[in-house]
């Protein structure tokens, strides 16, 4: 699913408290995406996690998560 490596625009948070941001993909191991910013920090994402909302490519019209699992978002 996640290539390391690339860049991935990562969408997260809850309703109002949603954004983005763009990080690098240091390693995944499902369901958890370790990714850095470019700016020396370092995360980790649980991509099972109600608050990991969406990942793609820079560019690319970004797909849920939920809309990969046939979720409907609402």
């Amino acid at each position: 699913m996640f290539e390391v490596g690339e860049k991935y625009e990562i969408a997260t948070g809850i309703g109002e408290e949603e954004g983005t941001t763009v990080y690098t993909v240091l390693a995944y191991e499902a369901p958890l995406l370790k990714c850095h910013d470019g700016t020396g920090h370092e995360y980790i994402f649980n991509t099972g996690s109600p608050s990991f909302v969406s990942a793609n490519r820079p560019g690319n019209h970004p797909q849920s998560v939920y809309a990969k699992r046939g979720v409907l978002r609402v």
